[in-house]
């Protein structure tokens, strides 16, 4: 319906995630040309929450309060990929490496080594999304907030969701420092937006008017939550 009807480039994860619910491991291996059903693999989707105790994950998001079209995006890098693009085909098999290697980091609670994963990711996304012509990567925005909070002491990594309706980013951060991290988070954001001199400090070569744009900004705590009820 998405790719054929609606013509919105949209990712496997926007879909299963919300029908499973919880924490999911997901593989949509063969699933590439959204195929109709039985003329390619049915994906794999495992609570993973329930399998490995996982009861909260201690993570801070953050939503620009930017909105933009995120099809427009994944449409950009799904045709560089099906064009055969080795820069992006390379990029894509590491993060398929990151993705299989996280699972064991879950597996253990290993915080920090999942941070350290998430930053991988990130590095890779700006690169590939550089790539294929975007300037500022992963995002003007995104890459501003994850640079506000990424340096914190009890901060393992921060990451982009991949939000649909905009950027949202992600903070791993140690369990018994959320609201501490939380609280930074937002006293930064506001120093960037009501100090000139400490914006130009941090992000020289960014535009001025991007702190404008960061003023509508939300904070949440998130918890794991069962998906769609049946009718």
């Amino acid at each position: 319906v998405e790719d054929h009807d609606l013509k919105i480039t949209a990712g496997y994860g926007d879909r299963y995630v919300i029908a499973r619910g919880g924490l999911g491991f997901c593989s949509y291996f063969g699933k590439v040309f959204h195929k109709k059903i039985s003329l390619e693999p049915l994906a794999i989707y495992d609570r993973i929450d329930l399998t490995y105790n996982i009861k909260t994950l201690p993570i801070i998001i953050c939503f620009s309060g930017v909105t933009h079209e995120s099809g427009v995006v994944h449409e950009k890098l799904r045709r560089c990929y099906l064009n055969g693009d080795p820069i992006i085909i390379k990029g894509y098999q590491n993060l398929a490496e990151i993705s299989w290697k996280s699972r064991f980091a879950l597996m253990r609670h290993d915080w920090k080594q999942l941070g350290d994963y998430f930053k991988e990711n990130t590095a890779i996304m700006n690169n590939l999304m550089r790539h294929v012509g975007f300037l500022h990567g992963i995002g003007l925005f995104n890459n501003i907030l994850i640079r506000l909070i990424e340096y914190n002491s009890d901060v393992f990594a921060a990451k982009l969701t991949g939000a649909g309706g905009g950027g949202s980013i992600f903070a791993l951060v140690k369990p018994d420092r959320i609201d501490a991290v939380l609280l930074s988070w937002k006293e930064e954001l506001n120093k960037i937006i009501t100090n000139e001199e400490y914006y130009l400090s941090l992000f020289p070569e960014y535009p001025l008017e991007a702190r404008d744009r960061l003023k509508n900004a939300q904070f949440f705590k998130i918890k794991i939550v069962p998906g769609v009820k049946k009718l």
